[in-house]
């Protein structure tokens, strides 16, 4: 009961795309929970940048020794200085002042930006590394704790990377209304943490903006989720046998079975709902990892490093408006619209996938066969990462496949369903927003949903607005 309890959840989780994802970071001891101010930097710290090792990220309140620092200061240097190392040799349980970790982080800067030596403090201020005393007294002498040299930590290797020009650029743009301006960012849902840090000019725009807008809000109303499901779930004493191919039937049981999905689940799912679900799954499993305890952790991890993720907590901490463009409710109207033919169609290609994850073979018989989602080094999830934080349009077109020109009924209906129409249902909200608000909004949505002739960004231009990609 515990794993199909865990797997319903999984299932409205993915739907939304926008887990209610908790940065704080936690444990048993009180002496081991950060304080909120430093949460979200050592959430990044951990789980994008990897700084440090498993025995850093305790006693966060705690008297920072060499021994805690020294770990994180080496993954700095491996990170940054191709192999221009450099250490203290200090005693592992030798205290260390806030002066001491700024000294050693600066020595990190200017040997990974190759600049001349200045004075530490003034460029640490100036460059916004180190911030929030206004009256100039850093308290440079008091013994640093750990959560205060994670933030440091972090805030240096940022720093560092957008001086470098390895920032993510993204897909972004200012959309200027009559009374307010709103921000577009395309999304991509899950990611690895390679996409971070972000283009400051995408983190400043959502610093100013008072809203904040996502394709689905993560907290639904009680009659969506009920809704999602009666959509979602077969209820007529029908089961999802009833409703395919033979052949497709077993081939989506021995999947199912492959990764411990109980019968009592898989076999009462709509489907549109196996497909999606099963879909976003697939992202997640590794040659390591074939159970669905194993994808549940791997996909909840992914989906907490996605574009969304990365905003959300801080609106909420920042008091934003949260909105959404759309609803659960919504989500489950355009995906229950596909036609029998294309469910059925979609599912075989999402379970053809998880064969040859689960395999390692090809189903069709040829040479290539897919071993790592990861590591699909043909149009996987790796790629796509890599294109968005370099931000070319031209390749993203290319892999997304906005400008091809449909024949098949499938592929058209398809594309219709969850381009054409969601992509006019989000533009007529936008323009909503342009027209009756006056503060700003900053929105993300699916980056596919951006380009083309029926993408957001040229539906907006049609109706006349000025719409400008920044990055």
């Amino acid at each position: 009961m515990k794993k199909l309890n865990k797997l319903l959840s999984l299932l409205l989780v993915i739907a939304m795309l926008m887990p209610g994802f908790a940065y704080n970071v936690s444990a048993a001891a009180d002496e081991d929970v950060c304080s909120d101010w430093a949460a979200w930097d050592i959430f990044m710290a951990e789980a994008a940048y990897n700084l440090g090792d498993k025995d850093t990220y305790s006693d966060f309140q705690g008297d920072l020794t060499w021994g805690k620092f020294e770990p994180v200061l080496i993954s700095l240097q491996e990170k940054l200085l191709d192999g221009k190392y450099y250490s203290a040799n200090a005693d592992n349980k030798s205290l260390l002042k806030r002066a001491d970790v700024i000294t050693h982080l600066y020595i990190t800067i200017i040997t990974a930006l190759e600049i001349e030596e200045g004075n530490t403090i003034d460029y640490f201020v100036e460059n916004g590394i180190m911030k929030g005393r206004a009256d100039g007294d850093y308290q440079l002498d008091n013994t640093c704790t750990v959560e205060e040299m994670l933030v440091f930590a972090v805030r240096t290797y940022e720093y560092i990377i957008r001086e470098l020009g390895l920032d993510s650029k993204g897909f972004f743009w200012r959309v200027t209304g009559e009374n307010n301006t709103i921000y577009l960012l395309g999304s991509i849902h899950i990611s690895d943490g390679s996409l971070y840090p972000l283009n400051i000019e995408i983190e400043k725009a959502f610093e100013s903006s008072a809203n904040f807008v996502v394709e689905v809000h993560d907290n639904p109303s009680e009659e969506d989720i009920e809704y999602y499901m009666m959509k979602g779930y077969i209820l007529d004493g029908t089961t999802i046998e009833d409703y395919l191919d033979p052949d497709i039937y077993e081939f989506y049981e021995w999947v199912c079975q492959s990764l411990g999905i109980p019968k009592e689940v898989y076999d009462y799912l709509q489907p549109w709902l196996a497909e999606f679900e099963l879909g976003y799954l697939s992202y997640a499993m590794t040659s390591q990892d074939d159970d669905i305890d194993d994808l549940y952790d791997n996909l909840n991890e992914m989906i907490s490093l996605g574009i969304e993720s990365h905003f959300i907590p801080r609106a909420l901490a920042g008091g934003k408006n949260i909105l959404q463009l759309e609803s659960l409710r919504h989500q489950a109207d355009f995906l229950s619209s596909f036609s029998p033919e294309l469910q059925e169609v979609l599912l075989f290609w999402t379970l053809v996938e998880f064969y040859e994850l689960i395999t390692g073979e090809s189903f069709f018989g040829d040479e290539y066969a897919i071993e790592d989602a990861l590591a699909d080094e043909s149009g996987g999830l790796l790629e796509l990462l890599a294109v968005w934080k370099s931000g070319d349009e031209v390749i993203w077109r290319e892999m997304s496949w906005v400008d091809y020109e449909w024949e098949n009924p499938l592929d058209i209906e398809y594309n219709y369903i969850m381009g054409t129409l969601r992509n006019i249902a989000m533009t007529e909200q936008i323009i909503i927003f342009l027209t009756e608000g006056e503060d700003d909004y900053f929105i993300v949505v699916g980056t596919a949903h951006m380009f083309g002739a029926d993408g957001i960004v040229e539906l907006l231009i049609a109706e006349g607005y000025e719409v400008e990609r920044i990055i």
